[in-house]
């Protein structure tokens, strides 16, 4: 509903008039209802609480000259506020023998576990891995790869032979079968062996 200005207006200066102002001066006309004193009230104080109340604002649009770059990826500013999803590494052995690891960019890279070492099977349970090869060489790794230990087989086993097969029983069962047969097993995540 519009007010015209108020013939009190004069240059420079402004009258402002709220709609309870409105209410309280305006006489019913023939036949309508006069409206109650607390209903107008009531009214202008909710006006008046409206009013008050911030406007909300629109989310902030960053222009593309604002997005920054890193190494060959460019990462939106939003973005960066987001929750990247957890990267899982993926293992392999490769042709040489060794172990290799690549994450979300795809890439693989070698991972420096023992230059001795020649693999021949991984497995892998979140962020377990396990590693073994030739001579019977054991790694484990609790965290996704990045830290290995050199994990002893008891010292009755035959070290000419190679591990064949790594199972992992979550939470820390480990059995271990070498390619002539043998097999151990461990409930203590590779402390002890039978």
């Amino acid at each position: 509903m519009l007010v015209p200005p108020s013939p009190a207006t004069t240059a420079g200066t402004s009258t402002r008039t709220t709609l309870g102002d409105v209410a309280r001066s305006a006489t019913p006309a023939a036949g309508e209802a006069q409206v109650q004193p607390e209903q107008t009230e009531r009214r202008s104080t909710m006006l008046a609480a409206k009013a008050a109340r911030p406007a909300p604002s629109a989310p902030a649009i960053v222009p593309s000259a604002q997005l920054s770059t890193h190494g060959d990826e460019a990462f939106h500013a939003m973005g960066a506020l987001m929750a990247a999803p957890a990267s899982h590494p993926h293992f392999r052995i490769n042709d040489t023998g060794r172990i290799e690891r690549s994450t979300e960019t795809g890439i693989w890279q070698p991972i420096p576990i023992d230059d001795s070492a020649k693999f021949r099977v991984l497995s892998v349970s979140g962020a377990e891995v396990w590693a073994g090869g030739d001579h019977l060489r054991l790694f484990h790794s609790t965290d996704g790869g990045i830290t290995w230990i050199d994990i002893q087989l008891p010292a009755t086993a035959n070290r000419d032979h190679a591990i064949a097969h790594i199972r992992i029983e979550p939470p820390q069962t480990i059995t271990v079968e070498s390619d002539d047969s043998n097999t151990w097993t461990s409930s203590d995540n590779g402390a002890t062996w039978q």
